[in-house]
């Protein structure tokens, strides 16, 4: 059934029940001597209080409208939703900032590590440049203290000349063994061996013409190994031993070769300048090895 019929099935009822309420009063009234016109206004009183029970049941059953309470519900819900929009957004954003935030920080510790090796080697290069100054500063200190230590040497050359000759009339002098055997050993390419009798000769050499001829050998040797800082120093000391004898312009040559093979160009060049200057008519195979030596290091 439709509304209306319902409404009119219930304004019928309502209408039957009112009418036969009315008959006790009607009977009450006419008991009471009451005159037509009191019950026809009677009557007209009941038809309007009919009146007013539809009314109120036609606005009972009217289409609902929103509350003032659903609409700030509603507005209060759009307004939730507005913000939890706006929070998710500033929860992205946040997101971002931090994935930022750590590839920077990232980015800065790789800088920093890369920092941290670069100072290493800067420390080492500084470390090895210290290192050869010092041992420059030992040979020149050694050379400047050889030179005063050994200016009476070449007087102590003459007798070792005299003993050179006694070899070929005799039994040749036990110092000068080690120093032939060496040489032997040296030219068959055993170095190993011919630094031990190197060694054995310092021990025994009582001269400083001896001692410089068995320095010389042992830079040979070290040089053999491609122990060049040694080798270097051994020939720093057969120069000093005897800075006059034939043997220094070629322990000078040894001081440069070694300095070149150690990639110290400076320090061959100021040995290669020494041997310039000490050695001004030295033999025309040790001046050619020198003008090899100065190409080599690009000395000026």
């Amino acid at each position: 059934m439709s509304r209306l019929a319902i409404l009119k099935q219930i304004k019928n009822s309502l209408s039957l029940m009112c009418l036969v309420s009315t008959f006790p009063f009607a009977t009450a009234y006419a008991d009471n001597g009451l005159s037509r016109e009191d019950i026809l206004r009677q009557h007209q009183q009941l038809e309007r209080q009919k009146a007013g029970y539809s009314s109120d049941s036609q606005d009972a059953l009217a289409p609902p409208v929103a509350s003032d309470s659903a609409i700030n519900a509603l507005s209060h819900s759009s307004h939730n939703g507005a913000v939890n929009y706006g929070a998710n957004n500033d929860a992205t954003s946040d997101n971002l900032v931090a994935q930022l935030l750590e590839r920077v920080n990232s980015l800065e510790n790789q800088v920093r590590g890369m920092r941290g090796e670069l100072d290493q080697l800067n420390n080492q290069v500084q470390q090895n440049q210290a290192d050869m100054k010092k041992q420059i500063g030992d040979m020149q200190f050694a050379q400047q203290n050889g030179s005063s230590s050994h200016s009476n040497s070449v007087p102590v050359a003459k007798p070792a000349a005299k003993g050179n000759a006694n070899i070929n009339n005799g039994t040749p002098k036990p110092s000068l063994t080690p120093i032939k055997s060496g040489q032997d050993a040296l030219a068959a390419q055993r170095f190993s061996d011919a630094e031990f009798y190197a060694r054995e000769a310092l021990k025994s050499a009582k001269t400083a013409t001896l001692k410089a001829e068995a320095d010389y050998l042992l830079a040979r040797a070290l040089a053999g190994q491609k122990n060049y800082r040694q080798s270097a120093v051994s020939y720093f000391d057969a120069y000093n031993k005897a800075p006059k004898s034939g043997r220094a312009p070629e322990a000078l040559l040894g001081v440069a070769a070694s300095m070149i093979s150690l990639k110290n160009n400076a320090a061959a060049c100021e040995a290669l300048d020494k041997l310039s200057r000490e050695f001004p008519n030295a033999n025309a195979r040790v001046k050619s090895s020198q003008k090899v030596f100065r190409a080599r290091a690009a000395c000026h």
